[in-house]
């Protein structure tokens, strides 16, 4: 147990004096741009929407609709993704009348459009 215990302590270390023996001190991480991660995210959201032309009360797929849409606002502030996920989030409700967290999440998503749909041109 002890040992198990203070292997799992030392291994950080490791992976540490590891990094400088391979003459590198700073971690390699691969940089994933906006472009790239909106790219993904594009491709998320067509992809649920065509099982949702199959299925359209698939909850899991609208779900998933309304997840990328979101993430989509949340990267470039495009307002028309917080209005589009607003009918998949209806259906959403429509099958679970009694969850308060979406009626409050879309509640949200319509305050925001309505917010920034009121914000003067740059």
């Amino acid at each position: 147990m002890i040992i198990g215990f203070l292997g799992f302590a030392v291994m950080p270390l490791v992976n540490l004096f590891n990094g400088f023996n391979n003459g590198s001190s700073v971690p390699q991480t691969s940089r994933v741009t906006k472009e790239d991660l909106l790219k993904k995210l594009g491709e998320q959201e067509k992809s649920y929407q065509k099982i949702l032309e199959r299925e359209p009360k698939n909850a899991f797929a609208l779900q998933k609709v309304v997840d990328a849409r979101l993430k989509i606002y949340q990267i470039n502030g495009d307002v028309t993704m917080l209005q589009k996920s607003l009918a998949p989030l209806s259906e959403l409700i429509r099958q679970n009348p009694k969850n308060p967290t979406l009626v409050a999440l879309k509640r949200q998503i319509q305050l925001m459009a309505d917010r920034e749909g009121k914000k003067p041109a740059h």
